[in-house]
């Protein structure tokens, strides 16, 4: 995707009008159990967010040309509505690994000391129970 493509559907689409009346935001559905998102926008918002959409994946396409892959941020603005539940800051290539997250998703020692303690009181609780109820028994024979 280049400049010119995106400049044309910029005039073919009449953003500059939409920037006054464009209205978009994300919200929680409460009727539902499950967490179910809708979209409130009018014709304008969302053309304005598909659009954001498109300058999006043609920075994803130059990142890729320079190898250099980043978080592609989305600007508050205007046409987005201020109450709405769920704010998008930021576009993220799923492909792109960061060492943050793997590291974050290693088991720490805490982790691993917390299950052993677990595993030693069930352990404790099992012998617990097999003394007293052998102590029951002879205590009755």
């Amino acid at each position: 995707m280049n400049d010119e493509l995106l400049d044309s559907l910029k005039s073919d689409l009449d953003l500059e009008g939409s920037f006054k009346n464009g209205q978009f935001g994300i919200y929680s559905d409460y009727r539902e159990r499950d967490d179910v998102y809708f979209i409130k926008a009018n014709k304008e918002g969302l053309k304005l967010f598909a659009y954001q959409l498109l300058c999006a994946a043609k920075d994803f396409e130059h990142q890729e040309q320079e190898q250099a892959f980043q978080n592609i941020a989305l600007e508050e603005v205007s046409w987005m509505l201020k109450d709405s539940e769920i704010v998008l800051k930021h576009i993220e290539d799923p492909s792109m690994i960061n060492v943050s997250e793997t590291e974050a998703a290693k088991s720490r020692w805490k982790d691993r000391a917390v299950t052993i303690g677990c595993f030693i009181i069930l352990a404790f609780l099992l012998i617990s129970l097999i003394v007293g109820i052998y102590t029951v028994i002879n205590s009755i024979l």
